[in-house]
């Protein structure tokens, strides 16, 4: 299977090295070891040596020099409107968990 074994910051690689892209939501780019499939079919095995944080526009550097683009998928937002005092409890209570 094609491994990729190497993270290239956004905007620090070559974008004609691209050959895909893959959309993954926030939850889904902290990694260190699994199958991706890639959104033109490309399939491969991420295997990096510790569970690193992808970015909207870094590039996955395949053994063979070509990259695939990690894009941020979108994702639900909630808007929450509230008293500034309540707005400020809630906040806290959202941070306390890291969700």
């Amino acid at each position: 299977m094609i491994r990729a074994t190497k993270v290239l910051a956004a905007g620090t690689w070559d974008r004609t090295r691209e050959i895909d892209c893959i959309a993954l939501a926030h939850d889904g780019r902290h990694r260190r070891r699994i199958v991706m499939n890639a959104e033109g079919g490309l399939d491969f095995l991420l295997e990096l040596a510790e569970a690193t944080m992808l970015h909207d526009g870094d590039g996955l550097e395949l053994e063979s020099g070509r990259v695939v683009r990690v894009v941020a998928a979108s994702e639900p937002v909630v808007d929450i409107t509230a008293d500034p005092h309540l707005l400020s409890r809630v906040a806290w209570h959202i941070g306390n968990r890291h969700v």
